[in-house]
């Protein structure tokens, strides 16, 4: 609404304004207030060389918007929005606000600078017709309403305002040489000039003073506001050479009007449409000479595209009949074989008697206004980075296909398509590589799918294809199959050797669903199932999976509710020190009491608090929980040891982490030495100098930093250096087998030498029998947690043990 309100005051200020910089600085203002953060965004304005500026975005600008302003097919200026935040924008909507202000700014300097053209040309007009050294007198059938100055000198006249009250005839004499009463020839000369054109004679004149003296007459007729009009040019025989020149000037005058302008003017026959006159625009627009042009009446037709020439015909034919003006757009070649857009605006002239004596228009050059249309068009209908068909077009390719096949009784299929393990190269190697990487998936997709087929993205890395008239669900399976073994090849990017999977989902019409929404989801649902199944796969979507939907909906919902309900609680993982086998800590482990559901694993709310958000405010509960802990069991007299409280990824990258926990510690009167923060090591990889950043204030509030399922993630051991961490975790996918696997061996071996060089203790998970406990122990393994020691416990188990 804003944009809508903002796009009509712009149009009312090019409608209105005539200063440049007073529009355009309204302009400036307008699109600012226009934006969603009007306080953070700049707007810049360059047109002819002039700039404006509103807002300051600084060189912090993170996203920015620009389109160039076209003027006469040339880049004149721009338009330029900046913003310091990274989605301070809707790219479709906003870029087309942009192009369509772009649009009519170009259009408006068209048409002022035509208009300075005219307003020039007329200045020239009257400099000609006041300094021309023959008479020249304008007049309509009512009588004179014009003359110059050499009227007044020829004919002894004292001001114009005497020659508005005389007739024609009455600067003669009576009768002309030739015996003719020269009223009734001069009133004849008139109307035959007002119906021809252009008439040119010998008469006899007398002026004021009773001096006759002969002269050539030339009348020419034309429109001027909507009126017709005669100009008279009276020149003196006696000077022959002088009344050519006047002649000549006042020839070129109407010539001098219609080449300055940029648009092509053209006069035709009104029942063949030949072109009897055309300006030489005709030569920069088609690529033919005047004289090429006139000389071929059917070229004309030849030059409009062949999938436009009959309507364009056909409705000049119409207009014929109708004897009425009009407009129409159409393609056309140029001789050089190029394709552009003309607007052909035409009327009919018709002399005194009412009759047409000429088809006449006017043709612009529409070329840069069609092509933002359809730049406009393709943005709103397909993705920016791949080019492929965006939602809102698939929308509309599988309503259609369902409309046909249901009409056929063909089946069609939709295929939901998820990339496995993309945010973890997205974050690990930046967006660049991230969006190179779509791209080619892209690219490949589409070697799977057959030309009517549609494929689509959905966003970030979701693909939807989109398979009619199908013979059945099976065709389905084949293709995506085929999807599969085409993801599974290396992708090579930026040098780089890059694998992924895809998840796939599949919804089949009409067995799955009747309309597009619920196949579009039907397929959703599938694809999540898929992703839950091992990924890299695909599954058939099953009334079971929307039911195993519905059940997650109903946790996410339940989650905004589980603090004011008190259904959360705190376990405690035992963490022992391998030399003394004596307890030195405890894991932090959430645990979610459902009234309805009973325990809910945390491999299943975990995901949802981190998808919702709550992860936040929750984590925060935890530490608070934890500290408050921590002081209960010292006020009862406790050897306390410290406690490990696990941090998510959105809660490591809130900026107000750090003064959270400093609150907290400060509030529950805790130390920090008896708090340490677990983070996973894919959340080191991205923007490693924000997170050698984060760790250092953490670090110097006095906590302890431990990687936790270490030697799973992607974390790259040149960068591990940089951070300040203290421990370890080893994950218990390498301990679990470390009696019988020698690789897991050699991995826990390798780490635990990296950790010691580093200088950082080493914790084992997931130590469940004595050989892996035995084992830890001859490498120097510094502590362990894992069921052989204590499995997780509330509180109150706690108590009673101690």
């Amino acid at each position: 609404l804003k944009k809508s309100t903002c796009l009509h005051e712009i149009r009312r200020y090019l409608a209105q304004e005539r200063s440049m910089d007073n529009a355009i600085r309204n302009i400036v203002e307008c699109m600012k207030f226009a934006m969603q953060s009007p306080d953070s965004v700049k707007v810049t304005i360059e047109l002819n060389s002039r700039q404006f500026v509103s807002g300051q975005c600084g060189d912090n600008a993170a996203r920015e918007l620009q389109a160039d302003i076209m003027v006469y097919d040339m880049v004149t200026g721009f338009i330029r929005i900046t913003h310091p935040a990274e989605h301070a924008f809707l790219f479709a909507q906003d870029q087309h606000f942009i192009d369509t202000i772009v649009n009519d700014l170009g259009r408006w300097f068209e048409r002022r600078e035509a208009e300075f053209a005219i307003r020039d040309n007329e200045e020239k007009f009257r400099s000609i017709f006041e300094g021309s050294s023959d008479a020249i007198m304008l007049l309509t059938k009512e009588g004179f309403f014009d003359c110059n100055a050499r009227a007044l000198e020829i004919f002894g006249l004292a001001c114009k305002e005497e020659l508005f009250t005389l007739h024609p005839a009455q600067l003669s004499p009576v009768y002309q040489p030739d015996g003719t009463d020269s009223r009734s020839a001069a009133d004849e000369k008139i109307l035959l000039t007002f119906d021809r054109g252009h008439c040119r004679f010998n008469w006899m004149h007398r002026r004021m003073n009773g001096e006759e003296f002969s002269a050539e007459i030339q009348l020419s007729a034309f429109n001027l506001h909507g009126k017709r009009v005669l100009q008279a040019t009276v020149r003196d025989v006696s000077d022959q050479q002088k009344d050519r020149q006047a002649l000549s000037d006042s020839e070129a005058r109407f010539r001098n009007l219609t080449e300055s302008l940029d648009d092509l003017i053209y006069r035709a026959d009104p029942h063949t449409f030949v072109m009897t006159y055309v300006n030489s625009v005709i030569e920069k627009l088609y690529g033919f000479t005047v004289k090429e042009w006139l000389g071929d009446p059917d070229l004309w037709k030849r030059m409009i595209h062949p999938e436009d020439r009959e309507r364009v015909i056909d409705t000049f034919s119409k207009a014929r009949i109708s004897i009425e003006g009009g407009q129409t757009e159409y393609r056309i070649f140029c001789r050089n074989g190029t394709e552009r857009w003309v607007l052909n605006r035409y009327s009919w002239e018709k002399n005194s008697r009412g009759e047409i004596v000429s088809f006449n228009g006017i043709v612009h050059d529409i070329t840069s206004r069609k092509q933002a249309e359809q730049r406009i068009q393709h943005l709103a209908t397909h993705d920016a980075l791949t080019g492929l068909p965006n939602r809102l077009l698939l929308m509309d390719r599988i309503s259609q296909a369902i409309a046909h096949d249901r009409r056929s009784q063909m089946a069609a299929a939709v295929l939901f398509i998820d990339l496995d393990h993309f945010k973890i190269i997205n974050d690990s190697l930046g967006h660049d590589t991230g969006d190179l990487l779509l791209m080619e998936v892209a690219a490949r997709l589409r070697t799977c799918i057959r030309e009517e087929d549609t494929l689509a993205r959905q966003g970030g890395d979701e693909f939807i294809v989109l398979l009619p008239n199908i013979a059945n669900a099976l065709d389905a399976g084949i293709t995506a199959e085929k999807i599969l073994n085409a993801l599974t090849s290396v992708f090579l990017i930026n040098g780089k050797e890059l694998y992924i999977g895809a998840s796939i989902g599949i919804a089949t019409f009409p067995g799955d669903s009747q309309n597009m929404d619920e196949l579009l989801k039907n397929s959703d649902i599938a694809m999540y199932h898929a992703k839950e199944s091992g990924r890299n796969s695909y599954q058939f979507f099953s009334a079971r999976m929307n039911q195993l939907v519905t059940e997650k909906q109903f946790l996410a919902t339940s989650l905004h509710h589980v603090l004011e309900r008190n259904e959360l609680q705190l376990h405690f993982q035992p963490i022992a020190e391998i030399r003394t086998g004596g307890l030195v800590g405890m894991e932090v482990l959430l645990r979610w009491r459902h009234p309805e559901k009973g325990f809910v694993p945390p491999s299943t709310f975990i995901p949802l608090m981190e998808e919702s958000g709550l992860i936040v405010p929750i984590g925060e509960w935890v530490l608070k929980s934890a500290c408050q802990q921590i002081r209960a069991w010292r006020e009862q007299g406790y050897q306390v040891p410290w406690l490990a409280v696990n941090l998510s990824a959105r809660q490591f990258r809130h900026k107000s982490l750090v003064n959270t926990i400093t609150h907290i510690l400060s509030e529950t009167g805790v130390e920090s030495c008896f708090l340490k923060l677990e983070i996973t090591e894919s959340m080191l990889m991205h923007d490693v100098n924000e997170v050698v950043d984060i760790l250092t204030r953490l670090n110097r509030v006095g906590l302890e930093i431990s990687i936790d399922d270490f030697g799973i993630g992607y974390s790259s051991l040149a960068y591990l250096k940089r951070f300040p961490i203290s421990t370890l975790k080893i994950d218990k996918s390498f301990v679990r087998d470390v009696a019988t696997d020698a690789n897991d061996r050699t991995i826990i071996k390798a780490i635990i030498a990296m950790a010691q060089s580093l200088k950082m203790k080493i914790i084992a998970e997931g130590v469940e029998t004595s050989a892996q406990l035995d084992f830890l122990k001859q490498h120097q393994c510094d502590y362990y947690q894992g069921y052989l020691y204590g499995k997780p416990l509330p509180v109150a188990e706690i108590g009673n043990e101690r």
